[in-house]
Parts: C-alpha cells; structure tokens; sequence
C-alpha cells in the first residue's frame, strides 16, 4: 500500500486532514503509533469489510522467539524423521 497515493485512502479522510494525502499519511501513522489506528479493506464480494483490524508498530523482534523455537522443533522432527527411515 503506497500511502501517497490519493486512491489508498477515503476521499472524506484525506478532506478532514488538511485536504492532502501528506495530511492525511501524518495523521495515519500518527494514529498507528498510538494504537489507534483501523484498518478495513472492503470488496465487492463483501462490502462490510473482509479483513480489518487495528495497526500497530512491530518492535524490532520479528519472528518472535517462540516462532523461532516452533520452527526449530519442526526442523529437528523432520531430521528425526529422515533418520529413522535409513
């Protein structure tokens, strides 16, 4: 999502935040920041929105540790697996 782009917000949005996307960008991640910001993407399929929810910032842990663990257990079982079928 180019969040310069006029088209990735509502017209009404942009218009109450300065009338300009860099406006509209500013009050977007400010409103990220503090956790406050909704996301909710609607189609034709489903016009009550398909996929929404709230934005946050990701700290600079990303995979998380137990991510990390999971997909180590997962190697190790597959390894364990190959080894008992020689």
């Amino acid at each position: 999502m180019d969040t310069t782009l006029s088209s990735s917000y509502n017209p009404s949005f942009v218009t109450a935040h300065d009338g300009t996307t860099a406006g509209a960008e500013a009050f977007l991640f400010n409103g990220i920041s503090l956790d406050e910001s909704y996301f909710n993407i609607h189609t034709t399929v489903v016009g009550s929105g398909e996929i929404r929810g709230f934005l946050t910032q990701v700290s600079g842990q990303v995979p998380e540790p137990t991510t990390l663990t999971l997909l180590s257990f997962g190697l190790v079982g597959l390894g364990w697996s190959r080894l008992k079928k020689v």
